[in-house]
């Protein structure tokens, strides 16, 4: 699948504005763009659907009022019309891939006509991001101009659009007459559940992150609360806990450090909703998970011990 790399020194990235500028100007063909936004990035009048991730260091990313910080080697799908605005800090750059028509017919044919991407956060170790690294260093050794992707976008997609097919049942909760006034509805949700999943966003008002969806507060708290199961307050601390617990269990870092990480401003506020989530601290979880490990990797040495004497008697 061939692309079209451009490198910009200066956070200014191509700007459109509407689909046809987009298409008559590439033919089809994705635009990769590698950026180093140090500067605010004026929000597009319009952009085709597009894949924001972020290398060698955390990126702010604004959506009107609300913000979030796309991690380093994360990446956040953005829908097409998205107008957004970047800030990065430090060496910190930006591969930002404006997908064309070519690179989403594939999922379109297989996935329906109509179907569109969702916005939504693509983690640093989630297995479908190893392409969109393979891409980020070919661009970074490509010179600019045509290049050939190698096939890493079209794996990139295809794993994405099957993620999204998963969230299907989503759509289902979304009212609507027709199946594209359902579709239209998760896009609208998803563009602030996106967010909320995103590390590092400023706490917004009910009526700031309704503006975002296009929708009125009452309403938008109806609909989000029905589709995802939660309010977006308690979506957002639901997603931090789950991270959290993860952490926890996953890394070394210190139990202060890790809800800072996740966004817990307050460690007593931490505290209180780690143990009414999981029923434990997150130390006292930590070291029940430090015992278990130990108990189980002592009785992998006894079967190893037992194998051996068998062995040996033989």
């Amino acid at each position: 699948m061939d692309l079209v790399l451009v490198k910009q020194s200066q956070a200014a990235a191509p700007s459109f504005a509407h689909p046809g500028h987009f298409n008559q100007r590439y033919h089809g063909m994705s635009l990769a763009v590698i950026s180093n936004p140090r500067g605010a990035e004026a929000p597009r009048a319009w952009c085709p659907p597009s894949v924001v991730m972020a290398l060698g260091g955390p990126v702010l990313l604004r959506r009107g009022a609300v913000q979030a910080q796309i991690p380093a080697d994360a990446a956040m799908v953005l829908e097409e019309g998205a107008q957004y605005s970047l800030l990065s800090q430090g060496s910190s750059s930006v591969l930002t891939v404006m997908l064309g028509s070519d690179a989403l017919s594939a999922g379109a044919t297989q996935h329906g006509p109509k179907r569109r991407l969702l916005p939504g956060l693509i983690g640093a170790a989630d297995p479908i991001i190893d392409s969109l690294h393979s891409l980020s260093r070919r661009c970074r050794f490509e010179p600019e101009g045509l290049i050939e992707d190698q096939g890493t976008l079209h794996r990139f997609l295809s794993d994405l659009w099957a993620r999204q097919r998963a969230n299907d049942h989503l759509l289902n909760r979304c009212p609507g007459r027709t199946l594209a006034h359902q579709r239209d509805v998760l896009m609208r949700l998803s563009r602030v559940a996106s967010l909320l999943d995103a590390p590092g966003g400023a706490p917004a008002d009910l009526a700031t992150l309704a503006e975002l969806a296009s929708y009125s507060p009452t309403h938008f708290l109806r609909l989000y609360s029905a589709v995802f199961g939660a309010s977006p307050h308690d979506y957002q601390v639901n997603v931090r806990l789950a991270k959290a617990r993860r952490m926890v269990a996953e890394t070394s870092l210190a139990v202060r450090d890790i809800a800072e990480a996740v966004g817990f401003e307050s460690r007593s506020t931490f505290n209180r909703l780690f143990r009414r989530a999981f029923g434990t601290s997150a130390a006292d979880l930590r070291q029940r998970l430090a015992r278990s490990s130990h108990s189980r990797g002592m009785i992998r040495g006894m079967g190893v011990s037992e194998r051996s004497s068998a062995h040996a008697a033989a």
